[in-house]
């Protein structure tokens, strides 16, 4: 059955109805609500609007959620002919960002990232740390290189020093060496 043009003008009217949306562009004036319910205030024309950061309701713990900053333009959309339920589009200024994919987090503020909940402490400096065992290797391996002349300069009054000494004390470190192995994890990189 092929719909004549006054149905087609009808179901379009109807659709246009249900469904267009109120776009604008606002200022954010309060963020406080952000991470508790999902939503912030933004400020349009004098007057105040709840706007949520996520299209999907009941899920403002999970996915990807930019916390756009105070004073920072958003672009809002509404949903439809919905009772002014508005969501952010776009912000030009992000404060905080929060993703959450499974059990896995990451919260991204100025200057710091947290990766669920930073409980661990921060990731390890490689070059610092690769620097730092480096000396503590050199440091061992010059005891171990001293330990045989210090063992004959104590002379042979007991078992335990002198050349009998040395010779007990290079036995047990023979074949003992100290190795690093590659401790950069780089999935994951600063």
């Amino acid at each position: 059955m092929t719909a004549t043009d006054e149905q087609v003008r009808a179901a379009l009217a109807e659709f246009i109805t249900k469904h267009i949306s109120v776009c604008f562009v606002g200022v954010v004036s309060d963020i406080s609500k952000a991470e508790s319910d999902g939503t912030v205030t933004v400020k349009y024309n004098d007057l105040d609007f709840e706007v949520r950061l996520q299209a999907v309701t009941g899920k403002t713990d999970k996915g990807y959620i930019p916390i756009p900053a105070v004073g920072s333009e958003v672009f809002c959309a509404s949903e439809g002919n919905s009772d002014n339920s508005f969501v952010m589009i776009a912000c030009s200024e992000i404060e905080k960002a929060l993703l959450k994919i499974g059990s896995t987090s990451v919260e991204i503020i100025s200057e710091k990232i947290l990766i669920n909940g930073g409980q661990l402490g921060g990731l390890v400096k490689l070059k610092e740390l690769k620097d730092n065992l480096d000396s503590l290797k050199q440091y061992v391996e010059a005891i171990h290189s001293a330990l045989p002349s210090a063992f004959n300069a104590i002379g042979a009054s007991t078992a335990a020093s002198g050349a009998l000494g040395a010779t007990s004390y290079q036995g047990s470190m023979a074949g003992k060496i100290l190795q690093l192995k590659d401790m950069e994890n780089d999935k994951i990189k600063q």
